[in-house]
């Protein structure tokens, strides 16, 4: 069986990752979910053409921060986020189909 090299890519993506962290944790606590409010309202009730990109950010934004707290996070805690990554990339299929 081979062998995941989990261990190395989490350290990779962590050490890459600190620098925009650090600029996040400077940042006013309010401004960061407002803004992930904002991008959700501007992607559901925008036009597709800037609602896509709009949720598309904020799964990416999610998925990214879910990855790098994956360790320490509760099994109950995993289930919601992989949930919330789930719903914004149906939100994004769906309204890049006009369903939404």
């Amino acid at each position: 069986m081979p062998q995941h090299s989990d261990g190395k890519t989490r350290t990779a993506v962590t050490a890459h990752s600190r620098p925009s962290v650090q600029v996040l944790s400077r940042l006013p606590t309010w401004l960061l979910p407002a803004v992930v409010v904002a991008l959700v309202l501007v992607g559901l009730f925008g036009s597709a053409a800037v609602g896509v990109p709009a949720l598309a950010l904020v799964a990416v934004l999610v998925g990214w921060l879910g990855y790098l707290s994956w360790p320490a996070l509760s099994p109950g805690g995993r289930v919601l986020r992989v949930g919330v990554v789930a719903v914004l990339v149906a939100a994004v299929v769906a309204k890049a189909a006009g369903r939404l």
